[in-house]
Protein backbone atom coordinates (compact mmCIF):
# COMPACT_ATOMS: atom_id res chain seq x y z
CA UNK A 1 0.00 0.00 0.00
CA UNK A 2 1.08 3.41 -1.05
CA UNK A 3 0.95 5.85 1.63
CA UNK A 4 0.32 9.21 1.45
CA UNK A 5 4.76 9.71 2.98
CA UNK A 6 5.91 7.45 0.21
CA UNK A 7 3.80 8.87 -2.57
CA UNK A 8 5.60 12.37 -1.46
CA UNK A 9 8.84 10.79 -1.93
CA UNK A 10 7.94 9.07 -5.32
CA UNK A 11 6.67 12.82 -6.20
CA UNK A 12 9.98 14.24 -4.90
CA UNK A 13 12.26 11.57 -6.33
CA UNK A 14 10.72 12.15 -9.72
CA UNK A 15 11.22 15.70 -9.99
CA UNK A 16 15.09 15.07 -9.01
CA UNK A 17 15.65 12.38 -11.64
CA UNK A 18 14.28 15.00 -14.30
CA UNK A 19 16.26 18.03 -13.09
CA UNK A 20 19.28 15.74 -12.24
CA UNK A 21 19.60 14.83 -16.18
CA UNK A 22 20.65 18.32 -17.41
CA UNK A 23 23.55 20.26 -16.71
CA UNK A 24 22.04 23.21 -16.58
CA UNK A 25 21.94 25.02 -13.40
CA UNK A 26 18.52 27.37 -14.37
CA UNK A 27 16.91 23.94 -14.29
CA UNK A 28 19.04 21.74 -11.87
CA UNK A 29 19.09 23.34 -8.75
CA UNK A 30 17.19 23.55 -5.24
CA UNK A 31 14.81 26.16 -5.90
CA UNK A 32 13.43 25.03 -9.22
CA UNK A 33 13.21 21.21 -7.61
CA UNK A 34 11.33 22.95 -4.54
CA UNK A 35 9.03 25.06 -6.85
CA UNK A 36 8.22 21.83 -8.97
CA UNK A 37 7.61 19.94 -5.74
CA UNK A 38 5.85 22.04 -3.49
CA UNK A 39 3.34 22.97 -6.84
CA UNK A 40 2.58 19.47 -7.57
CA UNK A 41 1.99 18.90 -4.03
CA UNK A 42 -0.28 21.57 -3.62
CA UNK A 43 -2.06 20.21 -6.59
CA UNK A 44 -2.09 17.14 -5.26
CA UNK A 45 -4.09 17.89 -2.27
CA UNK A 46 -6.58 20.28 -3.67
CA UNK A 47 -10.10 18.39 -3.75
CA UNK A 48 -10.96 20.24 -6.73
CA UNK A 49 -8.83 18.81 -8.94
CA UNK A 50 -9.26 15.34 -9.96
CA UNK A 51 -6.59 12.67 -9.64
CA UNK A 52 -6.56 12.64 -13.68
CA UNK A 53 -5.98 16.29 -13.72
CA UNK A 54 -3.06 16.08 -11.24
CA UNK A 55 -1.37 13.16 -13.42
CA UNK A 56 -1.90 15.58 -16.91
CA UNK A 57 -0.57 18.46 -14.49
CA UNK A 58 2.53 16.17 -13.54
CA UNK A 59 3.03 15.32 -16.83
CA UNK A 60 3.20 19.01 -18.26
CA UNK A 61 5.56 20.06 -15.06
CA UNK A 62 8.21 16.99 -15.86
CA UNK A 63 8.11 17.39 -19.41
CA UNK A 64 8.77 21.29 -19.20
CA UNK A 65 11.47 20.26 -16.92
CA UNK A 66 13.19 18.13 -19.75
CA UNK A 67 12.58 20.20 -22.86
CA UNK A 68 13.77 23.43 -20.87
CA UNK A 69 16.86 21.63 -19.53
CA UNK A 70 18.09 20.76 -23.05
CA UNK A 71 20.86 23.13 -23.94
CA UNK A 72 19.44 23.42 -27.62
CA UNK A 73 16.35 25.00 -26.35
CA UNK A 74 14.64 27.35 -28.87
CA UNK A 75 11.11 28.19 -29.77
CA UNK A 76 11.26 25.04 -32.21
CA UNK A 77 11.56 22.99 -29.49
CA UNK A 78 8.79 24.45 -27.09
CA UNK A 79 6.05 22.67 -29.63
CA UNK A 80 7.23 19.46 -28.18
CA UNK A 81 5.09 20.51 -25.18
CA UNK A 82 1.86 20.77 -27.65
CA UNK A 83 2.02 16.93 -28.36
CA UNK A 84 1.33 16.37 -24.61
CA UNK A 85 -1.67 14.02 -25.34
CA UNK A 86 0.05 11.89 -27.45
CA UNK A 87 2.92 11.30 -24.39
CA UNK A 88 3.17 8.56 -22.36
CA UNK A 89 5.83 9.75 -19.77
CA UNK A 90 7.29 6.53 -19.36
CA UNK A 91 4.43 4.62 -19.45
CA UNK A 92 3.82 5.83 -15.57
CA UNK A 93 1.24 8.28 -17.02
CA UNK A 94 -1.43 8.36 -19.60
CA UNK A 95 -3.19 10.97 -20.34
CA UNK A 96 -6.94 11.10 -21.40
CA UNK A 97 -8.34 14.05 -22.47
CA UNK A 98 -11.06 15.34 -20.26
CA UNK A 99 -14.43 15.40 -21.19
CA UNK A 100 -16.04 18.80 -21.69
CA UNK A 101 -18.42 20.20 -19.22
CA UNK A 102 -21.65 21.84 -21.45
Amino acid sequence: MVTKTNYNQILIDKVKAETSKTKLWEINNPRVNAICINLLEMVERDKSFTREQYLYLEMIVLASIRVFGRKDVSSELLSELNGLEELSYKNIVTYSKPKKSK
